[in-house]
C-alpha cells in the first residue's frame, strides 16, 4: 500500500493508493505503472487530499479497478491508451459495475435517470441513475404489497419482469441520456396485459362486467396459439439468475452467454438459466465466464453451447477439474472447452459424463 509518496513506472499485481491529510502538505503520485491485478483508492475519515493517478496501463489480466473514492472527473485521466486492449473493466462504483476502458478514457459518464414505481404496492424508493455506456446495478426492491411477491422490474406496468432484483443492466437498454426511465415493480399478481376499460377500476360507463370471458372463435384461438410469449430479456441485456451467474442476452433475446459465474470452489453451469419465469438456453461461454482463485471444480452442461471464448476460464488459476456433460468427447464444442480450461491450468483434469 502506498500512503504518501511517488511511484513512477513499474509493474504491480495489486496497488492501493490512499488519500492523505492536509498536514502532510503533499499528495501521493502514481504514474506510468502497469497493473496486472487490482488498483484501489481509499479515503479514510479526515483524509481529504486526493492522490494523483495517471498513465496507468491495465493489462488483460486486470479484473478489478476500484477508483470510487476519486471524483468522477478524475476517472478519465487514470488510464493510458494501452489499457484499451483490456476491453472492459469491473469497477466498484455505485451503481456502475462494468465499462469499456475506451469509454472511461473518453469520459463517457452520461447518465439515464431512473424512477421506481411501486405499481400497486406501497413504500418509497429514492430516484437513481444508470450509466448509459456501462453496466449498472439496479437497487434491491424495498416496496411491499400485501398478498403478493415481488418478481422483478419492468419498463411496462403489466406483463413479465424484464430485470431481476439487483440485476446488472446495460445502460443502452434503459433509455436515452438525460431522460427519465420509470421502472415498475412487477408482482406475482400483476396482470399479463393492461386491463380493458370495463375491467379497470373506476369504470363508470354503466356497462356490467361479465363474469365469463367471451368465447373465442376458431380464428382468434388459432392466432392466440400461434403468437409466441413475449421474452423477458431485451437483446444484449445483462443480468443474473438467482444463483448469481451473470449472463448477457443474445441479439434476439432468446438465448444467453454466461459472462461471469460466482467465484467459489464448485461452479455449475447448466444448459439453461431461469430469468423470471423463463428459461433461456446457454449457448456461449464468454471471456472470464469462470474466473477467480476460489474456483477448483467446474461442471458444464454443454448441450446448447455453440461458442466458447478462448479465455473463458481466464483467472481460474487453481482450476483442478472440469466435468463436461451433454456432448461427446472429441466434439467441436468439447475441444473448445478443454482448450480454454487448459489455458487457465494445463494440468486440469477433464471428465465426461
Amino acid at each position: 500500500m502506498l500512503s504518501v509518496g511517488n511511484i513512477s513506472g513499474g509493474s504491480f499485481s495489486n496497488l492501493q493508493v490512499m488519500y492523505s491529510t492536509p498536514s502532510f502538505n503533499m499528495a501521493s503520485q502514481v504514474t506510468g505503472c502497469t497493473i496486472t491485478g487490482q488498483i484501489s483508492v481509499i479515503s479514510p475519515n479526515g483524509y481529504t487530499v486526493k492522490p494523483v493517478i495517471s498513465g496507468i496501463t491495465a493489462t488483460s489480466s486486470a479484473t478489478f479497478l476500484d477508483v470510487s473514492a476519486l471524483p468522477e472527473s478524475d476517472w478519465a485521466g487514470i488510464f493510458t491508451a494501452a489499457s484499451d486492449q483490456h476491453k472492459t473493466v469491473t469497477l466498484s462504483i455505485n451503481p456502475l459495475r462494468t465499462m469499456a476502458l475506451q469509454n472511461v478514457r473518453a469520459g463517457r459518464f452520461d447518465k439515464i435517470n431512473l424512477k421506481f414505481d411501486p405499481n400497486g404496492g406501497s413504500g418509497n424508493m429514492a430516484d437513481g441513475f444508470a450509466y448509459k455506456y456501462g453496466s449498472s446495478g439496479l437497487p434491491n426492491n424495498t416496496f411491499t404489497k400485501s398478498g403478493a411477491t415481488f418478481t422483478g422490474w419492468s419498463t411496462k406496468k403489466y406483463g413479465a419482469p424484464a430485470y431481476t432484483n439487483g440485476a446488472i443492466v446495460s445502460g443502452t437498454n434503459l433509455g436515452n441520456v438525460g431522460e427519465t426511465t420509470t421502472l415498475y415493480a412487477i408482482w406475482s399478481d400483476t396482470p399479463e396485459n393492461e386491463p380493458s376499460a370495463n375491467e379497470a377500476p373506476g369504470n363508470e360507463s354503466g356497462q356490467k362486467k361479465s363474469d365469463k370471458a367471451e368465447p373465442q372463435n376458431n380464428e382468434q384461438a388459432q392466432n392466440s396459439k400461434d403468437t409466441p410469449p413475449e421474452t423477458g430479456l431485451k437483446p444484449g441485456e445483462e443480468t443474473a439468475d438467482k444463483s448469481g451467474t451473470k449472463v448477457k442476452a443474445s441479439s434476439d433475446g432468446k438465448t444467453v452467454t454466461v459472462t461471469g459465474a460466482k467465484n467459489k470452489k464448485t461452479v455449475k453451469i447448466g444448459k439453461a438459466v431461469t430469468i423470471g419465469d423463463t428459461k433461456y438456453p446457454v449457448t456461449a461461454l464468454g471471456k472470464k465466464a469462470v474466473t477467480g482463485k476460489k474456483v477448483k471444480n467446474v461442471t458444464i452442461d454443454a448441450k446448447n453451447l455453440t461458442s466458447v471464448d478462448k479465455n473463458a476460464f481466464s483467472g481460474a488459476k487453481n482450476l483442478k477439474k472440469v466435468t463436461i456433460k451433454g456432448v461427446k468427447k472429441g466434439s467441436k464444442i468439447a475441444k473448445k472447452i478443454e482448450k480454454a480450461a487448459r489455458k487457465a491450468n494445463k494440468n486440469v483434469k477433464i471428465i465426461y459424463k
